[in-house]
């Protein structure tokens, strides 16, 4: 599952906006006892199970052995033993099937067709019963083993995993605890399986949830995001931004959700009760909530003079120096993003180009506020009692987590306005190429988003604010969204970005 597994447990990946474990504990009642081995990076599962599922019944077995000689699924089981004096179903958290899993009130194996049975332990049967196991032989087109099983003959199983262990140095398997209950009847049951323990399936299973929402994976790739019951839960692969974000809640307070949950690499909050303003008719709203930011969010701090041109730096580090590394990383993830000279019908200039026409000095003279950091439609919540909730916010702003740049949250709200992300999710754009130079962007923008951008100017030309300052930001905001997100989407936020600034800079 590498790259995925490189930052986080295996369990913790998300299917249809929820960690694998969530749904193999979803499956079952709450007075059902769950027992869950860890090893590999088990802090952060033990962290999410402790903060998301700590109503159930749940025992956690540290694993002292999980990747070296003498481990294995056999080894972690053995582990378990004593919490298992009692028929028990054994659970891979690399499986995932959509059916009801039956009580083990007697032996059963969970079996669905394979293609290739070489790296799974595949069977033969005599109509509902199994008469033979293989562990990873190539027999072509078969039934094998998925990961879910009922062990009724408790004793049975483990006294030969325990056999099985004591004669071996090599992984230790559970099929010799299985092998052994075929004498007394070893049923199959049949499951539509998704093999979520390679990165194929994996893509494959999220892509047919997809496929059935027609939605796009907006997913950053450096946190995940997932939805159990009524609350809202981030991931961080970075435990610094999560305990940034904790502490920015506390700033924000009364602005953002309440009863917020900080755990390590996670937090958590009750869902907020509205929707968000895309879905909502931001023309008429733009003007309200604009003069809310101002007096909630937007506080002014009036910096001393030692501390104003330490925040000037603060700036072009945000500005400049993130873009610059932005724009690096891009081009690790695949060095053709930038090869185009003409988008859209338009002839647009090197990013280098780009960047040498931009007056850095101006734009890092910023206006020191209190900050969301991602302030769009789809951050901004509009409750039944009209009043406005905030959620997503940044973590810090160049490392300052007391202010940031006024400028900066007004470029992230007009870049809203020109690509409504809620669309963009909806999977309601395209990218296409014309040769080995050109790229067409193609998207949807509503009337009413079009009324809403007019209204913003309006309200930042009556206020006497920079309307170039927040186009080079909304700029340079796309080009340095694209590493951060899945193709096509990556290519195309870049894009429109070099033709954003194109445009602005009269180049």
């Amino acid at each position: 599952m590498t790259p995925l597994t490189e930052v986080v447990n295996k369990a913790l990946i998300p299917v249809n906006d929820k960690p694998i474990i969530t749904h193999i504990i979803e499956k079952f009642d709450k007075s059902i006892e769950i027992i869950i081995a860890v090893g590999y990076l088990k802090d952060d599962l033990v962290d999410y199970i402790t903060l998301v599922h700590g109503d159930r019944k749940i025992s956690i077995v540290e694993i002292d052995n999980y990747d070296r000689p003498g481990s294995g699924p056999g080894y972690s089981i053995l582990k378990c033993k004593k919490f298992l004096n009692c028929p028990f179903i054994f659970y891979a958290v690399d499986t995932f099937v959509d059916e009801e899993i039956p009580f083990p009130t007697f032996d059963w194996m969970g079996v669905d067709k394979v293609n290739e049975s070489k790296d799974y332990c595949s069977i033969n049967s005599n109509k509902d019963f199994i008469t033979r196991l293989y562990d990873k032989k190539d027999l072509g087109k078969c039934e094998a083993f998925i990961g879910i099983a009922g062990v009724y003959s408790y004793e049975i199983f483990f006294e030969n995993i325990e056999s099985y262990a004591a004669s071996t140095s090599d992984e230790v398997q559970v099929i010799p605890g299985f092998q052994a209950l075929i004498k007394s009847g070893l049923k199959k049951i049949n499951f539509s399986w998704s093999d979520i323990g390679n990165l194929d399936s994996y893509h494959n299973l999220c892509s047919k949830y997809r496929r059935e929402t027609n939605s796009f994976d907006f997913s950053k790739t450096d946190e995940y995001l997932y939805f159990v019951e009524n609350n809202v839960i981030k991931f961080f692969t970075n435990k610094e931004v999560a305990i940034k974000r904790c502490i920015r809640a506390k700033k924000l307070e009364g602005l953002v959700p309440k009863n917020l949950i900080c755990k390590n690499r996670f937090y958590k909050y009750e869902m907020v009760e509205g929707g968000v303003l895309y879905e909502t008719d931001t023309a008429n709203l733009i003007t309200k909530f604009f003069d809310w930011a101002e007096l909630n969010l937007w506080k002014i701090k009036k910096l001393p003079s030692t501390s104003t041109e330490s925040f000037k730096k603060q700036c072009n580090n945000f500005y400049y120096n993130k873009t610059l590394s932005r724009i690096a990383k891009l081009k690790d993830k695949n060095s053709q993003f930038d090869k185009f000279s003409a988008v859209n019908g338009i002839k647009v200039p090197t990013i280098e180009k780009i960047l040498d026409s931009i007056d850095w000095e101006e734009l890092s003279n910023g206006v020191a506020s209190l900050f969301h950091g991602d302030l769009q439609f789809d951050n901004i919540i509009l409750n039944d009692k009209k009043n406005f909730f905030l959620i997503d916010w940044r973590d810090d702003f160049a490392g300052n987590i007391d202010y940031g740049d006024m400028y900066y949250d007004l470029a992230k709200l007009y870049g809203g306005m020109l690509v409504s992300y809620k669309d963009i999710k909806s999977n309601l754009f395209n990218v296409s190429f014309e040769g080995e130079s050109s790229i067409t962007l193609d998207y949807q923008r509503s009337h009413i988003l079009d009324a809403t951008e007019k209204k913003f100017v309006e309200i930042i030309i009556k206020k006497k604010l920079d309307l170039k300052k927040i186009k080079i930001l909304t700029g340079l905001i796309f080009l340095n969204m694209s590493p951060m997100h899945h193709y096509p989407f990556d290519i195309f936020i870049y894009n429109l970005g070099k033709l954003q600034l194109k445009k602005i800079l009269n180049l």
